[in-house]
């Protein structure tokens, strides 16, 4: 939500509009403001967004997103893309594509990362990088394959995220 919330305040100083879609139990929409004044509205909108053990649908979120925005704008999506589930975002995000500009902002786990950098005792913590291993090579495979679909894509740590965004959003800008 910083992240977000970062990211609507840097587009709101660059005179940008923004509008927000929320999906995945608490599906929402604020069509776009402008102006840093309307970063109350966003606030307002925001203020009780939680997360939900709901699945996300993201082909409903995408058709949702085409028939609200019919004009070309920065679309950018957070998730947290997971090896298993990971496939179903490409279709969508390849149909926001076609229109609009497209990044992925995914959340790396830091739990998942440390695992990565700590020494393996035991046969079972071997297993356990493994299969760590094999879950951060999915999940490079579906970020690999958006990039290859021209979505750009931020892949980082919760407490980078809000930098990363912010950057990857003026880097994009000059895109729309």
């Amino acid at each position: 939500l910083n992240a977000m919330l970062l990211l609507a305040y840097t587009a709101l100083r660059q005179w940008d509009h923004v509008g927000i879609l929320g999906v995945g139990g608490s599906d929402r929409w604020l069509a776009p403001v402008k102006g840093v004044q309307s970063m109350t509205t966003i606030l307002n909108h925001l203020y009780d967004y939680e997360t939900t053990a709901s699945p996300s649908d993201f082909t409903e979120a995408a058709q949702t997103l085409m028939t609200r925005q019919q004009r070309r704008a920065l679309v950018v999506m957070l998730t947290n893309v997971r090896g298993e589930d990971g496939h179903q975002l490409i279709e969508p995000l390849r149909m926001i594509r076609r229109r609009h500009v497209t990044i992925l902002a995914n959340l790396k786990e830091a739990s998942v990362m440390k695992r990565m950098e700590t020494p393996s005792r035991s046969l079972d913590e071997a297993l356990e990088v493994g299969a760590t291993s094999i879950y951060l090579e999915e999940r490079e495979r579906v970020l690999g394959e958006l990039r290859a679909h021209g979505v750009y894509t931020v892949d980082t740590l919760a407490k980078e995220l809000p930098v990363a965004m912010a950057n990857a959003y003026l880097g994009a800008r000059e895109m729309v």
